[in-house]
């Protein structure tokens, strides 16, 4: 491992969060060096989401959004999120696109003095959303770019600092898609455990039949397949709650929602909204992609376009029905027995159709077996999925704090060449 050391001399940069500079470093207004404009509009239709025939990116106000067929920037820019709750991203772009109106882009600066990928790492660690209008629709111009102080180096100095900061980012982008390819096999081990014990049991002994719904296969050949409406049933109670405890669903299940928090949506009127008592089923049947399913631990009120249902029977297990119904979401099978117009988030199961909706029926007994094994197998899951998260989390503000160091002086990399950068891969 290289020992990475700081520069011989600094002094103050007279701003706070650059704080103490190397005494040779530059400090300038991007406004004198560089210019920026908006991109162009782009029809939807013109736009396909995966890439095929069409094989230019979209760069919208995250990156890519999609590809299209023809381009309006030809050369190497840096992008930068201009509106929505994620403007201020950047983005180096190093091939034809197509840069939507939703984005700034570099479109002039002066090579002489900056090196566009060092300006990359230097707007990056910026923070640049901090800057935008705050509004309902956040927004950042090209003059919230130019008004950006930053500290320049040689050039010379510039492309060291970015052979480093290239080497480094990419070692903790590799750990961090480890990471994230972790997460996403123990949610898929959580989703098998889940599927396998609401469908077959926790005997693998048992003697097991065909329950004629395909997707659910075989069951121990004691349970039952009841319609869902002989074991729930459909309520909606208006509440017109003047002081209403309002109960929002997110894939994360029910919570409460704060009515002084301005953030998200908020209904001008509460008037309408339905009851929900605690052990009350919730779901999002009007959008079977994203939405969720949860069972309530509070009283309240919820959306009147969401459904609410409740167990004919109370004696039997509420949190094995509810496993199953989140099941459903994570596996599509919702989804497959929904209708509508998918593409924008109208792909709604109906209410014929959800009464008649296949539920395996164990003994109650085996029901709460089930529930007590699940919650205890996904509590470890869920802790381990914590900790990776936590992790990922580390990684990233290693990743910030270290573009932060390099672009601001604070570590010398004059002397990490390329053949040493080689030597730790």
């Amino acid at each position: 491992m290289v020992q990475i050391k700081r520069y011989d001399r600094y002094t103050d940069s007279g701003d706070e969060w650059i704080g103490e500079m190397p005494e040779r470093w530059k400090k300038i207004k991007l406004r004198w060096y560089l210019r920026c404009k908006s991109g162009d509009s782009l029809n939807n239709e013109l736009v396909n989401k995966e890439r095929g025939e069409m094989t230019i990116p979209v760069i919208g106000g995250n990156g890519i959004m999609g590809y299209t067929e023809e381009a309006n920037i030809f050369s190497k820019t840096i992008a930068i999120g201009r509106v929505g709750a994620l403007c201020g991203n950047v983005h180096l772009i190093d091939s034809d696109c197509w840069i939507t109106d939703n984005s700034l882009y570099l479109n002039d600066y002066n090579m002489q003095i900056i090196n566009m990928e060092y300006l990359f790492y230097v707007l990056k660690q910026l923070n640049l959303n901090q800057f935008s209008t705050a509004t309902a629709q956040p927004l950042i111009t090209g003059e919230t770019i130019k008004q950006r102080i930053v500290l320049i180096p040689s050039l010379e100095e510039q492309t060291q600092i970015t052979s480093f900061l290239d080497q480094k980012t990419a070692e903790i982008d590799s750990l961090i898609s480890d990471k994230v390819r972790l997460i996403s096999l123990l949610k898929e081990q959580r989703q098998a455990i889940i599927t396998e014990a609401v469908t077959k049991g926790l005997n693998p002994e048992v003697k097991m039949k065909n329950s004629g719904v395909e997707w659910i296969g075989e069951v121990p050949e004691y349970w039952t397949i009841k319609k869902l409406k002989y074991v729930f049933s459909i309520k909606k109670v208006i509440k017109n709650d003047k002081s209403p405890k309002v109960l929002s669903l997110t894939q994360r299940g029910l919570k409460i929602k704060d009515l002084d928090n301005n953030e998200g949506q908020h209904a001008a009127d509460y008037s309408k909204y339905q009851e929900v008592r605690r052990k009350d089923f919730v779901m999002n049947s009007m959008d079977l992609l994203t939405g969720f399913v949860d069972c309530s631990k509070y009283e309240g009120v919820t959306s009147p376009d969401y459904r609410v249902f409740v167990q004919r029977d109370d004696t039997q297990c509420h949190q094995y029905f509810l496993y199953y119904f989140q099941l459903c979401y994570w596996n599509r099978i919702f989804y497959g027995h929904g209708q509508g117009v998918s593409n924008l988030g109208r792909w709604r199961l109906q209410s014929d159709v959800f009464k008649e909706f296949p539920v395996p029926m164990p003994p109650v007994s085996e029901q709460f077996e089930i529930s007590e094994f699940l919650t205890k197998k996904i509590a470890e899951i869920e802790e381990v999925i914590m900790d990776v998260e936590n992790l990922i989390d580390i990684l990233r503000q290693y990743r910030q704090s270290l573009i932060y160091e390099a672009v601001t002086g604070k570590i010398d990399v004059r002397n990490y060449t390329a053949s040493e950068l080689e030597m730790e891969r």
